[in-house]
């Protein structure tokens, strides 16, 4: 447990630094695949891919409340 804690930190900072989310806490809104894209730069694709990750971000934050 304490591992998983601290790869989905690394990977909250990771994520926020590359400019994928704006709230680490978003980074718990992210599927699996998704901390996994993060975590070896697939995902790091450019502004495309920032406004892609903020706008699933954004929509699960707004289905879980």
């Amino acid at each position: 447990m304490a591992a998983a804690q601290c790869w989905i930190g690394a990977a909250a900072a990771e994520a926020t630094e590359a400019g994928l989310i704006s709230v680490t806490a978003d980074v718990l809104l992210l599927e699996l695949e998704e901390l996994k894209q993060v975590a070896t730069g697939e995902w790091h694709g450019g502004k495309r891919g920032e406004v892609e990750v903020q706008a699933s971000a954004a929509e699960r934050r707004c289905s879980v409340v």
